[in-house]
């Protein structure tokens, strides 16, 4: 390849890595309604910026015949082993998957969908950043997604605070401030019933769930910038996450603080850092404690109780969610080794849906078992959801998945020679538990933050983990 070529494909790579950033930046805007054929992520804006720089990106490697393939990354290698034993346990299942039907929809059909659905997260989201990053600098990769998903954090902030005047303070005279969002890219203003703030992701659940892949990004503020500012992202998760009402984000956010604190407290020369957020705390709690404490522990008593079953507002969702799962753990105990197949677990889940959570239950009727309404019943949790379609070794490989991520991002943040790859590490170790107990009330793949941190934490490691290896400790720490 001479100069010229070489040169052309460098401009073709740094393009797909500009597409790349454009669709960090729209992770959190799904209110655009796109083409039917990419399915549940026709309504996520940055899908399309990932799909572009997945095209450019394939082409710059087809060109310079160069595929970066961490073959001995122990996380690469399970998440190889993950997709092909869904395969497998679909194929040991196929004898039933083709008699399968519900909803106008067999289980061949039903399969491709979800197999689809996976390729686009963990092929062309996940491998395309991977390749991206490749040669580049590390430092740099982490402080430009970074700054993207602050200014995008930011676009969620505006539109989420004039939510909050609008339907919290009945402010209504800001409407033509807020319909100026429609004019926005992929944005189109929608205010909810119940006066639950979405931002620009037009659902509770899906800004919750952004929220969470975003609180470790916007904390590490707190570590590297001097200025009161770095306070604000962090305060703004909390803010937003609040206004949302999403029961699970609240929870799961909380958490992620509060492992934030215990990291912070852990290491010598981060606990000022954390004496100096203790006493910027203690004035405005005390204040809010002395005017809206009782307001403060009615809400959380009120919000730890409505997850029961007998919740006067949550009672219909809690048993749907809770029938649901044990349905599936039902199936698993009829097929406990291959579970039902990748994407079958509707198939066999409906057989066994206890009257406890159908009774009287309009999204039974109206949505779950409804053959005119199109959409499958969700799992609600994806770890039942692996125990149902690809059994004890499917979700033991997820398990031994997990297990690695957070023991992988936790030797970073103990990596005592780089404090650089140190505030890499409580970054990456806050996200992924917060999206690790997320998945105990969701169960889909399609999880842009997840992807892109898991191609960074796999990038950063490279080669140095193996599944058997004395030395990879000290691999870790020469890195």
């Amino acid at each position: 390849m001479n100069s010229k070529e070489t040169e052309r494909m460098g401009i073709i790579k740094s393009i797909a890595l500009i597409f790349l950033y454009i669709g960090v930046f729209f992770i959190p805007f799904n209110s655009y309604t796109g083409p039917d054929v990419l399915g549940e992520y026709k309504k996520h804006a940055c899908t399309y910026f990932f799909l572009i720089s997945a095209v450019l990106t394939a082409v710059d490697v087809i060109n310079k015949k160069r595929l970066y393939f961490p073959y001995r990354n122990i996380l690469f290698q399970l998440l190889i082993l993950i997709i092909i034993w869904f395969c497998l346990a679909t194929v040991f299942n196929i004898h039933n998957i083709i008699n399968y039907n519900f909803k106008g929809t067999n289980g061949i059909v039903r399969f491709i969908k979800q197999f689809g659905s996976l390729i686009i997260s963990a092929v062309f989201i996940f491998y395309t950043c991977l390749n991206l990053f490749n040669r580049q600098n590390i430092s740099q990769v982490f402080f430009t997604l970074r700054k993207v998903t602050l200014w995008s954090f930011i676009i969620v902030i505006i539109y989420g605070v004039l939510e909050i005047l609008i339907l919290v303070f009945g402010i209504y005279t800001l409407m033509p401030l807020l319909n100026l969002f429609n004019y926005f890219p992929f944005t189109e203003v929608y205010l909810d019933n119940l006066k639950r703030i979405s931002s620009v992701s037009y659902e509770s659940p899906e800004l919750g769930t952004y929220l969470i892949c975003i609180t470790g990004w916007m904390l590490s503020y707190i570590i590297t910038e001097k200025k009161v500012w770095k306070y604000i992202p962090a305060a703004f998760v909390l803010i937003l996450t609040y206004f949302s009402d999403s029961r699970s984000a609240i929870a799961v956010v909380l958490i992620q603080f509060l492992i934030f604190g215990i990291l912070l407290f852990s290491q010598k020369k981060f606990r000022p850092i954390l004496n100096k957020i203790l006493l910027a705390s203690i004035l405005p709690l005390s204040i809010l404690f002395v005017f809206k404490g009782k307001t403060i522990t009615e809400y959380l008593y009120y919000k730890v109780t409505s997850f029961s079953t007998s919740d006067n507002v949550h009672a219909t969702s809690n048993k749907s969610r809770l029938g649901i799962q044990y349905a599936n753990y039902l199936v698993f105990k009829e097929h406990p080794i291959s579970g039902v197949g990748f994407g079958q677990s509707a198939f066999e889940s409906k057989k066994h849906y206890p009257s406890w959570a159908t009774h009287n239950n309009w999204e039974f009727s109206v949505k779950y078992l409804n053959p005119n309404h199109k959409p499958f019943p969700p799992v609600y949790n994806m770890y039942v959801r692996f125990l149902s379609e690809s059994g004890v070794i499917g979700f033991i490989l997820f398990l031994t998945f997990i297990y690695f991520v957070l023991i992988i991002s936790y030797k970073l943040y103990k990596n005592k020679y780089s404090q650089p790859k140190q505030l890499m590490g409580i970054v990456l170790l806050i996200t992924f538990i917060g999206v690790a107990i997320n998945w105990f009330k969701a169960d889909t793949f399609r999880n842009f933050g997840f992807w892109v941190n898991l191609a960074f934490l796999v990038y950063l490691t490279g080669n140095h983990f193996k599944l058997k290896t004395k030395q990879k400790d000290k691999q870790l720490e020469n890195l």
